[in-house]
């Protein structure tokens, strides 16, 4: 299966792939750029102040960034889903996406949401394929990915990328094979290499689509060159 491009609401998956830490100039940068995207400004004015605007650096230190950024996720499904533009979200109706999150954030660098930016995509995938739940999607990552998982030691900022990767290895090379080749320490470029060509192709054309999915257009360039 294919993994399309989806179109995404850009300064929100922005905010998912860069290093929003919790420190004070964090903070400033943060309502710099909300300030700088007034669709954003206006969504936060909705769900967290009803609709009445105020001063954003409050907002920021009442919420937080996850508060913040779990809310703005939770306002665009509710706009998938629904079709309308809510006062309040409730940020349980994300919970699916925010446990995958919670599945290997001691895998990723702190301050990047890019766990976010997988199951938001897939999430969109899903309702586009009229899919009932998130893990019912083809690459959503099974408990095996996690088993897979357990042996890497180093901190990894793109690890929604190092999960699809592994996600496609389980299903070309099958579950015996890709455990051997990780407890083995194969690097995953050389594990690439053990895919038939149209394997490579379709595990490339997933990469680029996801990637520019999320604005990830760094690794598009690297993965187009």
């Amino acid at each position: 299966m294919e993994l399309d491009y989806i179109e995404l609401p850009e300064a929100f998956c922005q905010l998912l792939i860069s290093n929003v830490s919790s420190s004070s100039q964090t903070s400033v940068d943060l309502q710099k750029y909300i300030y700088q995207s007034p669709a954003m400004a206006r969504i936060l004015y909705r769900v967290l102040n009803a609709g009445e605007e105020t001063d954003l650096t409050s907002l920021i230190k009442k919420f937080g960034w996850h508060g913040i950024r779990d809310r703005l996720l939770a306002y665009y499904i509710n706009f998938l889903e629904n079709s309308n533009h809510p006062h309040s979200v409730l940020v349980d109706s994300v919970d699916d996406i925010t446990n995958l999150e919670a599945r290997f954030r001691d895998k990723t660098v702190s301050g990047y949401s890019r766990l976010i930016s997988l199951g938001f995509y897939l999430k969109v995938s899903c309702y586009e394929q009229d899919l009932k739940s998130l893990d019912e999607h083809p690459y959503f990552p099974s408990r095996k990915i996690d088993q897979l998982m357990a042996s890497v030691t180093n901190r990894n900022i793109r690890i929604d990328i190092l999960i699809l990767m592994l996600v496609h290895f389980l299903k070309f090379l099958g579950e015996e094979k890709l455990f051997g080749l990780i407890k083995a320490k194969s690097s995953f470029d050389m594990i690439e290499t053990m895919l038939e060509p149209n394997q490579k192709q379709l595990l490339q054309k997933n990469l680029i689509n996801y990637a520019l999915s999320i604005g990830d257009l760094e690794l598009v360039a690297a993965k187009t060159v």
